[in-house]
Protein backbone atom coordinates (compact mmCIF):
# COMPACT_ATOMS: atom_id res chain seq x y z
CA UNK A 1 0.00 0.00 0.00
CA UNK A 2 1.37 3.39 -1.02
CA UNK A 3 0.77 6.67 0.81
CA UNK A 4 -0.11 8.84 -2.15
CA UNK A 5 -0.80 12.08 -0.29
CA UNK A 6 -0.76 13.66 3.16
CA UNK A 7 -2.74 16.90 3.07
CA UNK A 8 -3.10 19.49 5.80
CA UNK A 9 -6.76 19.95 6.67
CA UNK A 10 -8.32 23.32 5.91
CA UNK A 11 -10.26 23.70 9.16
CA UNK A 12 -7.48 22.40 11.44
CA UNK A 13 -3.86 23.13 10.58
CA UNK A 14 -2.65 20.53 13.10
CA UNK A 15 -4.51 17.65 11.45
CA UNK A 16 -3.73 15.86 8.20
CA UNK A 17 -5.70 13.70 5.79
CA UNK A 18 -3.86 10.55 4.74
CA UNK A 19 -4.53 9.04 1.32
CA UNK A 20 -3.47 5.49 0.49
CA UNK A 21 -3.50 4.28 -3.11
CA UNK A 22 -5.38 7.44 -4.04
CA UNK A 23 -8.17 7.04 -1.46
CA UNK A 24 -8.73 8.96 1.77
CA UNK A 25 -8.20 6.57 4.66
CA UNK A 26 -7.99 8.60 7.87
CA UNK A 27 -7.26 11.93 9.52
CA UNK A 28 -4.39 12.14 11.96
CA UNK A 29 -2.87 14.86 14.14
CA UNK A 30 0.63 16.22 13.67
CA UNK A 31 2.13 14.37 16.64
CA UNK A 32 0.81 10.96 15.56
CA UNK A 33 1.87 11.65 11.99
CA UNK A 34 5.46 12.08 13.16
CA UNK A 35 5.26 9.21 15.64
CA UNK A 36 4.17 6.69 13.00
CA UNK A 37 6.64 8.19 10.47
CA UNK A 38 4.10 8.53 7.70
CA UNK A 39 5.41 10.14 4.53
CA UNK A 40 4.06 10.72 1.04
CA UNK A 41 5.24 8.29 -1.67
CA UNK A 42 6.31 5.72 0.91
CA UNK A 43 4.87 2.24 1.41
CA UNK A 44 2.89 1.39 4.52
CA UNK A 45 2.62 -2.24 5.59
CA UNK A 46 -0.71 -3.90 6.29
CA UNK A 47 0.32 -4.49 9.90
CA UNK A 48 1.18 -0.84 10.42
CA UNK A 49 -2.01 0.29 8.73
CA UNK A 50 -4.12 -2.07 10.88
CA UNK A 51 -2.34 -0.86 14.02
CA UNK A 52 -3.04 2.79 13.21
CA UNK A 53 -6.60 2.05 12.18
CA UNK A 54 -7.64 -0.12 15.11
CA UNK A 55 -5.65 1.35 17.99
CA UNK A 56 -5.62 5.02 17.08
CA UNK A 57 -8.08 6.08 14.43
CA UNK A 58 -10.98 3.83 15.38
CA UNK A 59 -10.80 4.81 19.03
CA UNK A 60 -10.73 8.50 18.17
CA UNK A 61 -13.72 8.04 15.88
CA UNK A 62 -15.62 6.27 18.66
CA UNK A 63 -14.73 9.04 21.11
CA UNK A 64 -15.90 11.71 18.69
CA UNK A 65 -19.20 9.90 18.09
CA UNK A 66 -19.82 9.36 21.80
CA UNK A 67 -19.02 13.00 22.55
CA UNK A 68 -21.45 14.06 19.82
CA UNK A 69 -24.11 11.84 21.37
CA UNK A 70 -23.41 13.32 24.78
CA UNK A 71 -25.34 16.49 23.98
CA UNK A 72 -28.54 14.81 22.78
CA UNK A 73 -29.81 11.76 20.92
CA UNK A 74 -28.79 11.77 17.23
CA UNK A 75 -29.93 10.09 14.04
CA UNK A 76 -27.65 7.61 12.31
CA UNK A 77 -27.16 10.04 9.42
CA UNK A 78 -26.19 12.89 11.76
CA UNK A 79 -23.42 10.79 13.29
CA UNK A 80 -22.16 9.59 9.91
CA UNK A 81 -22.11 13.18 8.63
CA UNK A 82 -20.22 14.31 11.74
CA UNK A 83 -17.52 11.68 11.16
CA UNK A 84 -17.16 11.72 7.40
CA UNK A 85 -14.77 14.69 7.21
CA UNK A 86 -12.21 13.02 9.47
CA UNK A 87 -12.71 9.31 8.92
CA UNK A 88 -13.02 6.89 6.04
CA UNK A 89 -16.14 4.88 5.22
CA UNK A 90 -14.38 1.81 6.62
CA UNK A 91 -13.84 3.45 10.02
CA UNK A 92 -17.33 4.96 10.11
CA UNK A 93 -18.88 1.55 9.43
CA UNK A 94 -16.98 0.06 12.38
CA UNK A 95 -18.07 2.93 14.64
CA UNK A 96 -21.72 2.53 13.67
CA UNK A 97 -21.52 -1.20 14.38
CA UNK A 98 -20.07 -0.41 17.81
CA UNK A 99 -22.79 2.15 18.57
CA UNK A 100 -25.53 -0.23 17.45
CA UNK A 101 -24.12 -3.06 19.54
CA UNK A 102 -24.36 -0.96 22.69
CA UNK A 103 -27.72 0.61 21.76
CA UNK A 104 -26.33 4.12 21.41
CA UNK A 105 -28.25 4.65 18.16
CA UNK A 106 -31.91 4.06 17.44
CA UNK A 107 -33.64 6.06 14.73
CA UNK A 108 -37.08 5.30 16.13
CA UNK A 109 -36.19 6.72 19.55
CA UNK A 110 -34.51 9.67 17.86
CA UNK A 111 -37.65 10.33 15.81
CA UNK A 112 -39.90 10.33 18.86
CA UNK A 113 -37.59 12.77 20.64
CA UNK A 114 -37.46 14.95 17.51
CA UNK A 115 -41.26 14.99 17.24
CA UNK A 116 -41.75 15.98 20.88
CA UNK A 117 -39.19 18.80 20.61
CA UNK A 118 -40.72 20.22 17.45
CA UNK A 119 -44.24 20.06 18.84
CA UNK A 120 -43.43 21.46 22.29
CA UNK A 121 -40.86 24.09 21.34
CA UNK A 122 -41.80 25.07 17.78
CA UNK A 123 -45.47 24.04 17.68
CA UNK A 124 -44.83 22.42 14.31
CA UNK A 125 -47.39 20.19 12.62
CA UNK A 126 -47.00 16.64 11.24
CA UNK A 127 -46.11 17.62 7.66
CA UNK A 128 -43.23 19.89 8.68
CA UNK A 129 -42.03 17.35 11.24
CA UNK A 130 -42.08 14.56 8.66
CA UNK A 131 -40.01 16.71 6.29
CA UNK A 132 -37.53 17.37 9.10
CA UNK A 133 -37.18 13.66 9.81
CA UNK A 134 -36.40 12.97 6.15
CA UNK A 135 -33.68 15.63 6.31
CA UNK A 136 -32.20 13.85 9.33
CA UNK A 137 -31.93 10.69 7.26
CA UNK A 138 -34.77 8.75 8.86
CA UNK A 139 -36.08 6.18 6.40
CA UNK A 140 -39.69 6.04 5.27
CA UNK A 141 -40.41 2.75 7.06
CA UNK A 142 -39.52 4.22 10.47
CA UNK A 143 -41.46 7.43 9.79
CA UNK A 144 -44.56 5.59 8.57
CA UNK A 145 -44.51 3.33 11.63
CA UNK A 146 -44.37 6.25 14.07
CA UNK A 147 -46.95 8.32 12.21
CA UNK A 148 -49.33 5.35 12.23
CA UNK A 149 -49.75 5.53 16.02
CA UNK A 150 -48.49 8.91 17.24
CA UNK A 151 -51.15 11.43 18.29
CA UNK A 152 -50.00 14.87 17.18
CA UNK A 153 -52.97 16.68 18.70
CA UNK A 154 -53.28 18.99 15.69
CA UNK A 155 -56.51 20.57 16.89
CA UNK A 156 -54.96 21.75 20.14
CA UNK A 157 -51.76 22.99 18.50
CA UNK A 158 -53.68 24.92 15.84
CA UNK A 159 -55.81 26.55 18.53
CA UNK A 160 -52.68 27.58 20.47
CA UNK A 161 -51.12 29.14 17.38
CA UNK A 162 -54.29 30.99 16.47
CA UNK A 163 -54.48 32.40 20.00
CA UNK A 164 -51.00 33.87 19.51
CA UNK A 165 -51.56 35.17 15.98
CA UNK A 166 -55.08 36.58 16.22
CA UNK A 167 -58.09 37.33 18.41
CA UNK A 168 -61.44 35.56 18.40
CA UNK A 169 -63.56 37.64 16.07
CA UNK A 170 -66.41 36.20 14.04
CA UNK A 171 -66.16 39.17 11.65
CA UNK A 172 -62.54 38.55 10.68
CA UNK A 173 -61.90 39.27 6.98
CA UNK A 174 -61.34 36.56 4.41
CA UNK A 175 -57.93 38.09 3.68
CA UNK A 176 -56.85 37.70 7.31
CA UNK A 177 -58.20 34.15 7.40
CA UNK A 178 -56.20 33.39 4.28
CA UNK A 179 -53.02 34.69 5.91
CA UNK A 180 -53.62 32.52 8.97
CA UNK A 181 -54.40 29.53 6.77
CA UNK A 182 -51.13 29.91 4.83
CA UNK A 183 -49.20 30.39 8.08
CA UNK A 184 -50.57 27.12 9.46
CA UNK A 185 -49.79 25.32 6.20
CA UNK A 186 -46.17 26.46 6.53
CA UNK A 187 -46.18 25.19 10.11
CA UNK A 188 -46.99 21.75 8.74
CA UNK A 189 -50.64 21.13 9.47
CA UNK A 190 -53.10 19.38 7.15
CA UNK A 191 -55.63 21.38 5.14
CA UNK A 192 -58.62 19.69 6.72
CA UNK A 193 -57.38 20.28 10.28
CA UNK A 194 -56.57 23.92 9.49
CA UNK A 195 -59.98 24.56 7.96
CA UNK A 196 -61.75 22.98 10.93
CA UNK A 197 -59.54 24.78 13.43
CA UNK A 198 -60.06 28.21 11.89
CA UNK A 199 -63.82 27.76 11.57
CA UNK A 200 -64.13 26.70 15.20
CA UNK A 201 -61.81 29.42 16.47
CA UNK A 202 -63.71 32.24 14.76
CA UNK A 203 -67.24 30.86 15.15
CA UNK A 204 -69.73 33.01 17.00
CA UNK A 205 -70.42 31.86 20.54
Amino acid sequence: MLITDIAQQKNNAKRYSVFIDGEFKFGINEIDLLYYKLKTDEEISQDKYDLILNELILQKAKDKALNFLGYRIRSIKEIEDKLKNDFSAEVIEKVMEFLAEYNYIDDEKFSLSFIKDKMNLKKDGPNKIKSGLYEKGINREVIDKIFSYYDFGEEELISELLEKKSTRNAKISDKEKSKLFNYLVRKGFSYDEIKTGINEFFSEE
